[in-house]
């Protein structure tokens, strides 16, 4: 449901009627509530259980000699209780046991007192501060259960409310320890406002474990790969991510290629479908091996070569690991290229990840 949003005059005028109105409503029910008191402490109650067709002419002289008394009463202790009355009539109804009452309003008081409650209320409204133009329902439940006051807002986003920066504000407060204040200054000391894949890395950051001005750096950093082949681990941005053994010596492989060959040697070409290629096995091998790689996977490597299918199959192994890390969303930066080579019409691939982006050993 999409917020109302008043302009000052729209919001003066409603609530000065509202006020009003509010005003003229309460002072008649309360002389009603009042007369009906005094009514109801003056006549004897057993006759006010009796319905009017079985009353008694008796019953009904006490009933009109109360009514009388009441209405005395009511005159003499009416201080009219009430600044917005001027006077006020009561009205003995017919064959009944109740008064009505008809008032005269002071208009004066009551518009003066509707127009310094409207006033009171546009001012309080000016204090504390609206939400901001764009504020999404998401950060307005966020404000409402965290006891975050619009004013907050104001001095953080000035006079918009990004969506990026209502997100990272959210992340910060809900993926960390921090409290709102910290996490506040945090947002309005960004350098630059972040964008939604930055959002998506500082959330990251935080779920494993920095700490929110280390995941700041971590979510405006460039991406970057490093490797750590002994210890089964590949660094994104100096996240750390513990790989498929198999998988990482295949990406570590492309990786390689693209950091040596640069942007237009980097490229790796998918072998023959019929055929293998021994050489390229024999370098997949020999990394295996110096790192701690599967036995029957080298061995596979040096007997049959290297396979177009085991390329495949594992460049969809890599796809499965880094979604499984990063979410497909932050997942596609370290992903592969493909182009159809002109002469042989087959596929070849390299990461889609800057030569200089790349690092062959732990990112530090």
């Amino acid at each position: 449901m999409k917020r109302l949003h008043f302009y000052p005059l729209q919001f003066v005028l409603l609530s000065f009627t509202l006020v009003f109105m509010l005003g003229w409503g309460l002072s008649h029910l309360q002389m009603q509530h009042r007369i009906q008191q005094i009514f109801t402490e003056t006549v004897e109650p057993e006759l006010l259980k009796l319905s009017v067709n079985k009353l008694s002419p008796t019953s009904t002289l006490l009933i009109e000699d109360a009514k009388r008394h009441s209405i005395e009463r009511f005159y003499a202790q009416m201080d009219l209780h009430s600044l917005f009355v001027e006077s006020a009539q009561v009205i003995p109804l017919k064959e009944g046991q109740g008064l009505s009452i008809n008032l005269h309003y002071r208009f004066a008081s009551l518009a003066m007192f509707s127009f310094a409650t409207t006033l009171l209320l546009f001012f309080l409204d000016r204090i504390l501060g609206r939400p901001l133009p764009g504020c999404s329902k998401r950060l307005q439940i966020f404000c409402e259960q965290n006891a975050i006051l619009p004013r907050q807002l104001h001095a953080v986003f000035g006079k918009q409310c990004p969506s990026p920066q209502q997100q990272a504000l959210i992340t910060i407060f809900r993926e960390s320890d921090i409290g709102i204040e910290e996490s506040l200054r945090m947002v309005k000391q960004a350098e630059v406002p972040l964008n939604n894949k930055q959002i998506e890395w500082l959330k990251l950051a935080l779920q494993q474990g920095q700490a929110p001005q280390e995941a700041f750096k971590t979510a405006t950093s460039p991406d970057t790969l490093g490797f750590d082949l002994n210890a089964g681990k590949i660094y994104l941005r100096c996240l750390e991510f513990e790989f498929s053994r198999t998988p990482l010596f295949y990406l570590y492989w492309y990786a390689r290629r693209k950091h040596l060959g640069g942007e237009s040697a980097g490229w790796v070409l998918n072998p023959h479908r019929n055929l293998t290629d021994l050489q390229e096995g024999e370098e997949l091998a020999e990394l295996m091996e110096s790192s701690g790689g599967h036995l029957r996977a080298i061995n596979e490597l040096r007997n049959q070569g290297l396979k177009a299918k085991t390329l495949d199959q594992n460049r969809s192994k890599i796809k499965e690991e880094l979604n499984r890390h990063l979410g497909e969303k932050l997942a596609e930066d370290f992903l592969f290229l493909s182009r159809l080579d002109p002469r042989s019409g087959r596929k070849e691939y390299q990461i889609i990840l800057p030569a200089e982006q790349i690092q062959l050993s732990p990112l530090r």
